[in-house]
């Protein structure tokens, strides 16, 4: 295994620190590669990948100047051409030098970070990408060499990565609770130190949140990085009406501040394909999550029309990895969301009016006996 694809609505921890833990040894060498750097429109960007491999691993250097000075359109080539020519080769070249492939031996393969592969715009050239890595990696199995993915589960990457060569990992399955814990408690930290109305509260009536406020606002935030930079920002930036930090934090455990925004833009990705209020409908009044094919059967319709939907709103809807698994919400404000006509309304009157099977469902509890309960006409 010399890929490791890390998928979910949204990627919530250290992705080197986690890539370094994930089963690949004590990486000694990491050089990163930003979606942006992926970009047919981003100009010199795309060069810095051989600029990082050069930085990080100085053995590389000299094969990668060799490469440009026998082809100078190499830098003018498409992405798939520089990263095999500038990237794969003179590593694999490096990797046979006496000193690298004694420190590889030793502290374990070097590693490339791929970071929001699903941000970039030109689908095509992502497959081509993967496949072409691939295939690298296929001809020179034992290269110290691993490459670690975050992305959201986007079909032209997903079926592309479903291959032997490739672990697979869903941050469902890796609870983020503690990782929110410690973004909440690194900010409160930072901000005692340069905020002097906390300190003053802090000399008089002791730290500042208490352990007990602070575990209430972590669970509040549900595992959502944007829930929790918002209510943090809430929390610590001045406001108009005079209010401390210490005042706003309690108000913060009933709060859903600005991610109306987000679901709206969100939806609108998908509210013009078929099924769409249904499906949304589902999601949102079932006490019980489905997985994709259990939300299919329930609308009669095929699990690709649930997944063509749902595909495009990974930001805010955990999409299992295979179809079995139940579909959840990031967070439990999507709910409230989604069955609030006025806010709703922001996206589609369509995505409010929820379907009479679908309410019938809801009102009747369940599945009953095991038969769906269909509403007539």
């Amino acid at each position: 295994m010399q890929i490791i694809q890390h998928h979910h609505a949204t990627v919530t921890v250290n992705k080197v620190e986690y890539a370094e833990n994930a089963n690949f040894g004590d990486n000694h060498g990491t050089f990163n590669q930003f979606s942006d750097r992926f970009d047919a429109t981003a100009g010199n960007q795309q060069h810095l990948g051989p600029v990082d491999q050069a930085a990080a691993i100085p053995e590389a250097a000299p094969f990668i100047e060799q490469a440009v000075k026998a082809e100078p359109s190499l830098l003018k080539s498409n992405l798939v051409t520089q990263l095999r020519r500038l990237v794969y080769e003179p590593f694999k070249a490096a990797a046979k030098c006496g000193r690298l492939l004694k420190s590889s031996l030793l502290k374990g393969p070097f590693l490339i970070v791929i970071d929001g592969l699903d941000e970039c715009e030109d689908c095509q050239d992502v497959q081509v990408f993967i496949e072409d890595m691939l295939k690298f990696f296929k001809k020179n199995p034992l290269i110290p060499l691993r490459v670690f993915i975050t992305s959201r589960v986007e079909q032209h990457i997903q079926g592309h990565l479903k291959n032997n060569q490739v672990r697979l990992e869903n941050l469902i399955n890796h609870c983020s609770r503690g990782d929110i814990d410690k973004f909440i408690r690194t900010c409160l930290e930072a901000e005692k130190q340069r905020n002097p109305i906390i300190n003053a509260y802090i000399q008089k009536h002791g730290d500042w949140p208490t352990k007990k406020d602070k575990d209430q606002l972590v669970d509040h935030i549900g595992g959502s990085f944007i829930f929790a930079s918002a209510l943090f920002k809430y929390i610590v930036n001045p406001t108009d009406d005079l209010s401390t930090p210490m005042d706003r934090l309690p108000h913060t455990l009933n709060m859903n501040p600005g991610l109306d925004t987000l679901y709206s833009r969100t939806l609108s990705r998908s509210q013009h394909l078929p099924h769409f209020s249904e499906i949304i409908s589902a999601i949102a009044l079932l006490s019980e999550p489905l997985p994709i094919v259990g939300i299919a059967e329930l609308l009669g319709i095929e699990s690709f029309e649930v997944v063509r939907v749902l595909v495009n709103l990974q930001a805010i809807i955990h999409i299992p990895g295979t179809d079995d698994l139940p579909i959840t919400m990031c967070h439990t404000s999507l709910r409230d969301f989604l069955t609030t006509k006025t806010r709703v309304a922001a996206v589609s009157q369509r995505a409010y009016q929820f379907p009479l099977p679908i309410v019938s469902l809801a009102v009747c509890g369940g599945f009953g006996t095991g038969r769906l309960w269909r509403h007539a006409g």
